[in-house]
């Protein structure tokens, strides 16, 4: 279940944002594109999910947006490995 679902431009800002639960707080949205240039210039392959500081991400980049999603729950248990 998705704590919070927002779609960013490609400045990573929130063009529409919406909290569903109070677990997770929306101010991680902020560090989303960050994190992702981060990997990149690391040289590191971006994940469609991933998580950082006990916060998981999820997200499709289509043309020049990106879908983020923060679920609940705990990726290793969606892609099988343990993170």
């Amino acid at each position: 279940m998705a704590s919070v679902i927002a779609i960013l431009d490609l400045k990573g800002k929130p063009l529409i944002q919406r909290s569903y639960r109070d677990d997770v707080s929306p101010s991680h949205i902020e560090r989303f594109l960050p994190l992702i240039l981060d990997m990149e210039e690391e040289g590191q392959q971006v994940t469609p999910c991933f998580t950082n500081q006990g916060v998981n991400f999820m997200h499709i980049r289509h043309s020049n947006l990106y879908c983020v999603w923060l679920p609940h729950i705990h990726l290793g248990s969606i892609i099988g490995v343990s993170t």
